[in-house]
């Protein structure tokens, strides 16, 4: 204020001075002289005063003398001036001297207080505080002002907001915004607006103690601007301050921790492709991606993983000082091979982001690059990146180029093999190669040094299937809060009910969620609870974690998940639905670009369902009444859409599927491969002679076989068989698997035709055998029904258009047929199969799905029994002509199977079996399958089922057709083979007086075989003849020749003196039948010893006394 003052004054000074030399002139020489002579007064006043109290004669500085002296003077000058002058110097000087003389004082006072306030701020800023500086022209100068505005609690009511980001954008991005288009409204920047004075904020450090800090900002005066310098910012700088210390530690740690955090958030969060430059050979930044979260990426268990830790080892201090000592060049390439649309190159994109590494993305086929531009390129590759070649099998075919000219692009084949591992090679950093076809590629390129790793980046299976089915329909949330009583606090309603089952996904590695202070795995499976009963689920954000669904039913502390951290962690409940869906789909047969674009389909096309039945009011009554507006009630439609779009997706699977998949063939058992044909009962027997799959078939069996079993002579399953063996084109494509859509399309065309369906959903004809065989469908499990929508709504649909209701019911239940016969993604039923289960079923819809399931039976699914091999047994062939009277016969004869008596011949049979002559012809003509006589052949044969139908319709042609149908679905099984013959269906149709009867009394009339043999008896034996009483027989049976009387008694020679009488000798008794020598021997020395004796056997009929 004084020296404002002071200013104001000596002002004012000069403008009367001004006027008194315009006034005075006319007396400018007595002016003149008058003003110099004052000064010299005063000045000579002052000096003298000032000798004075430096020779000691004054103690003090003479004030009074001086002004005396001072006054002295003026009224001297004063006097000398003219009288015109004085008055109007008189009146100026009354008011100007005052103040004068006080701005002298204040000015010299100011002057003594700024001397002592810098002396001052000197001691303070040493010894009380410290200060740090900062200047803009420092390129990271944004991200400690950004990390101030965001991390920091600045002490201001004053922001500035911006619509451009501090970073600097990349060129493509720079060329997008020049030359305009449609944009999205921009994304808000905010920062503190700060002031050349203080103001303060508080930062916590690492060690968690909190410091206050004061900043404020200078800006200097605008400056110049060139044209080279015309977009540069003014020079500007923040000022940083802590008091009452002199520790600049803090501030340190402060700037350290600023600059890493905020880069650490460009890096992390964010990752950098660079592409080669248009015209040089330098890498320009492309595009800044968001980082892929590793969950994004569904790949093979432990897939990831191993590549993951493989590049982190690498990147690691410790292996690059181990590359260093062992003189190894510090590189490492990987190779992705594998079918395309497998996520190869998103996998790159993970691995990119989960390691914070930047991108190159080379394309070789750019015909302005050479050898030397890769090569530098290669050189110049930022540290910590990752270089990727896509598709090289595109380029360079072994050591050919693909494109015409031999060249891929400009690179030489040499030429990249150089760059990548040459003397001049970039170190530091990974390389990343993708092929769809690895065997295409030259092994020089893929070598080890070159390639390390090789990554086999397969189709999708089954469990990936599940996984990104669960991406899509599993209820997710992320964790909030954890409190210490295990109360999980979700961000959003959660959904979920209590007993779902959930898993941990994500999660931060600085803070990961943890159970008894163990980390969580992903893999582990918890069971939710929710706390209020009397709260709606869908407005629930709390929760509890048990280990067991038991537990969590019940509550309580047992079993409960006490959980801490979590940070970042989502919890995502595992639908069952999940696994219904990834059971059908084929195991490595669909690639994941393929699987997710299905379920995108399918989500998409179920919100447009409900929008459509929204316009048309046609919401379910559940659905119609939910208020959008309201949050809890949108999270209800929200759920609605997603459990349909769910459901189609299960249902709908043959859309993904409408492909057709060859099977698997190199090691199919022969059973499933017989079970296509209906040969499958004839499998025990391959198996017995060492043919176990199908590749064991060859044509020499079409011979062996024939020895195995009477069926494979002859009959219709042995031209199939042979068929088989000879790869026949007709049966080869009656072996096809049909494809799921065909499974559905053929359903559709054999029953399409029905007007009215039976309501009950029962098959008009009586049912088989049950069979173990469980039924795959797509129904929801009954935990899902409630919130499940119906089969109708997603056929519906489906198909897109508003079909009668009969319609609906035959096309849901074809879904249901394609459903139940679907394994794993595909179909093993064959054509033949399924072309017989129609015949077997037609007009009987239900019955066709009721009963499906047991064409799906394969090998595994044997039972014991069936996988025991038995010989044909003598009753069992003789039965099937009508001859099992005779079958014990021939097992007296020790011929209990068929293989034991084959070869026989007719008169074999008559003597063993004791057959008349035209039976044992009958039998014999049977058994070696007589081309001449197959009208008898035919009666052993199995029939057909259509020969079944068609004996029946014969034998009652007033019967309807279904009970013909139903006579020979009774008869045969799933596959259409029957036990019985023609002949026994014939013999059983003429005994039967109606067709009901036929029907009724099938159980009884026509038995198994096995149960045939053990209920059969053998038939009483007649009583002993009585023995013979002639002399002949009792002499003969004395020597155990019993048997030879019957020549003798053909002879008439039955008393003893007709037999002595008689001239036997060799001739007449070999002509006679005894054939032997030993027996006719022996009788000639009987008759010789009888000669000899005085005294002879009495005869019963000649009681002779001199006998």
């Amino acid at each position: 204020l004084l020296g404002a003052c002071g200013v104001r004054v000596l002002s004012s000074v000069v403008a009367v001075l001004n006027l008194v030399v315009d006034e005075i002139m006319p007396q400018r020489s007595q002016v003149a002289l008058a003003l110099p002579t004052g000064l010299a007064l005063i000045i000579f006043l002052v000096l003298r005063s000032l000798r004075r109290l430096a020779a000691g004669q004054a103690s003090k500085f003479p004030v009074d003398i001086f002004v005396r002296s001072a006054f002295q003077a003026v009224a001297t000058v004063f006097s000398q001036l003219p009288e015109e002058m004085k008055q109007p110097l008189l009146s100026s000087l009354y008011f100007t001297v005052p103040l004068s003389v006080v701005g002298t004082v204040g000015g010299f006072g100011w002057k003594l207080f700024g001397m002592a306030n810098a002396r001052f701020n000197q001691f303070f800023q040493k010894h009380c505080q410290v200060s740090m500086t900062f200047n803009n022209s420092d390129k990271h100068y944004d991200h400690v002002v950004d990390y101030i505005g965001t991390r920091c609690q600045v002490e201001t009511g004053r922001l500035l907001v911006s619509t451009k980001p501090r970073s600097k954008p990349s060129f493509q991005e720079m060329m997008a915004h020049w030359l305009g288009g449609k944009t999205k409204a921009p994304t808000l920047y905010y920062q503190p607006d700060l002031q050349s004075f203080s103001d303060s904020f508080v930062w916590k450090d690492d060690e968690g103690l909190t410091h206050k800090i004061w900043i404020s900002k200078h800006v200097e005066k605008p400056q110049f601007r060139s044209e080279n310098t015309k977009n540069q910012k003014d020079p500007e700088s923040i000022v940083l301050r802590m008091f009452w210390t002199t520790d600049p530690k803090p501030l340190k740690s402060f700037m350290t921790s600023a600059l890493s955090t905020m880069l650490k958030d460009d890096c992390e969060g964010r990752v950098d492709i660079y592409v080669k430059h248009m015209w040089m050979p330098m890498w320009t930044k492309a595009i800044s991606k968001d980082r892929r979260d590793r969950d994004t990426i569904v790949l093979d268990e432990n897939l990831a993983d191993d590549v993951i830790e493989d590049m982190r080892h690498f990147f690691s201090s410790k292996a690059a000082d181990w590359y260093h000592n062992a003189g190894i060049p510090y590189r490492r390439g990987y190779l992705l091979y594998g079918p395309p649309g497998c996520g190869k190159t998103s996998f790159a994109q993970v691995l990119a982001g989960e390691l914070g590494l930047d991108v190159c993305l080379m394309n070789l086929s750019n015909q302005d690059m050479n050898d030397d531009d890769l090569a530098e390129l290669l050189r110049a590759a930022p540290p910590r990146s990752m270089l990727l070649l896509e598709d090289v099998d595109a380029i360079f075919v072994e050591r050919t180029a693909a494109a015409k000219g031999g060249r891929g692009g400009g690179v030489s084949f040499s030429g990249l093999l150089n760059a990548l591992d040459g003397a001049a090679a970039q170190e530091g950093c990974v390389i990343m190669l993708t092929t769809n076809h690895k065997d295409r590629l030259d092994e020089a390129l893929i070598r080890p040094g070159r390639c390390d790793m090789h990554v086999h980046v397969q189709k999708a299976s089954q469990d990936q299937a599940r996984r990104m089915y669960c991406r899509f329909f599993a209820r997710e949330a992320k964790v909030k809060l954890i409190d210490v009583s295990g109360t999980i606090t979700m961000d959003v309603i959660h959904g979920f009910k209590t007993g779902d089952p959930v898993a941990c996904k994500g999660g931060s590695v600085e803070d990961p969620m943890e159970a008894n202070f163990d980390i969580i795995d992903e893999n582990t499976t918890y069971f939710v609870r929710t706390p209020g009963l009397d709260v709606p689920t869908s407005a629930q954000k709390d929760l509890l974690l048990y280990d067991t669904l038991a537990h969590a039913e019940v509550g309580g502390s047992k079993g409960l998940v006490l959980a801490t951290g979590g940070k970042n962690t989502k919890l995502q409940s595992l639908p069952p639905s999940a696994a219904r869906f990834g059971s059908r789909i084929p195991e490595k047969q669909i690639s994941m670009a393929k699987l997710q674009g299905y379920l995108m389909k399918q989500k998409l096309e179920s919100e447009q369902h409900f929008k459509a039945l929204s316009h048309k009011g046609q919401l379910p009554p559940e659905v119609a009444a939910i208020d959008l507006a309201d949050e809890e009630q949108r999270f209800r439609y929200n759920e609605a859409v997603v459990n349909f779009a769910s459901e189609a997706a299960v249902m709908n699977v043959h859309e993904l599927l409408d492909v057709k998949i060859e099977a698997e063939e190199e090691r199919v058992s022969i059973y499933d491969y017989l079970h296509r044909l209906g040969l499958h009962r004839f499998a025990p027997i391959f198996e017995h002679f060492g043919v176990r799959e199908k590749k064991q078939i060859t044509t020499e069996l079409k011979d062996r076989m024939e020895q195995w079993d009477p069926d494979l002579k002859t009959g219709s399953q042995r031209d199939r068989m042979v068929a088989l063996i000879d790869n026949n084109e007709t049966i080869k494509g009656q072996l096809q698997f049909a494809d799921l859509s065909v499974l559905r399309d053929r359903f559709l065309a054999t029953y399409q035709h029905m007007q009215d369906l039976p309501t009950n959903g029962a098959s008009t004809l009586a049912a088989p055998p049950p069979s173990s065989m469980s039924r795959s469908t797509s129904e929801p499990s009954p935990s899902e029904q409630r919130k499940a929508p119906t089969r109708k709504q997603i056929v519906r649909q489906s198909s897109g258009v508003d079909a009668p209701e009969n319609q609906l019911n035959m096309l849901d239940m074809a879904h249901q047929f394609q459903e139940a016969l679907e394994c794993n993604g595909k179909s093993q039923v064959s054509l033949w199969q399924l072309d017989l289960h129609f015949q077997r079923f037609a007009g009987d819809p239900h019955g066709a799905l009721q009963h499906c399931h047991a064409l799906r039976k394969i090998d595994k699914d044997r039972s014991t029994q069936e996988q025991s091999f038995e010989w044909m047994t003598t009753f069992g062939f003789l039965s099937r002509i009508g001859l099992e009277e005779y079958a014990f016969n021939l097992e007296d004869n020790k011929f209990k199977m068929w293989v034991e008596w084959k070869h026989l011949s007719k008169d074999e049979l008559k003597d063993k079996a004791e057959m008349p002559e035209k039976v044992a012809a009958f039998c014999h003509s049977v058994l070696q399958a007589s081309k001449d006589r197959a009208d008898l052949v035919r009666k052993f044969q199995l029939p057909l089922f259509a020969d079944l139908q068609s004996f029946f319709q014969s034998r009652f042609p007033e019967a309807p057709a279904q009970d013909a149908q139903r006579f020979a679905v009774r008869l045969t099984d799933d596959a259409g083979s029957t036990h019985v013959s023609c002949l026994q269906v014939e013999c059983y149709l003429k005994e039967a007086k109606s067709p009901a009867e036929a029907l009724a009394n099938l159980a009884q009339g026509l038995l198994p075989v096995a149960v045939a043999e053990a209920a059969r008896k053998r038939p009483e034996a007649p009583p002993p003849p009585k023995e013979c009483e002639e002399w002949v027989h009792l002499w003969l049976k004395k020597e155990g020749l019993e048997h030879q009387s019957g020549p003798f008694m053909g002879q008439a020679l039955l008393k003893r003196d007709e037999v002595l009488g008689a001239p036997l000798d060799h001739t007449i008794l070999t002509g006679m039948g005894i054939n032997k020598i030993g027996e006719r021997c022996k009788i000639l020395k009987m008759i010789a010893a009888e000669k000899g004796t005085t005294e002879a056997p009495c005869d019963k009929d000649d009681k002779r006394k001199d006998c």
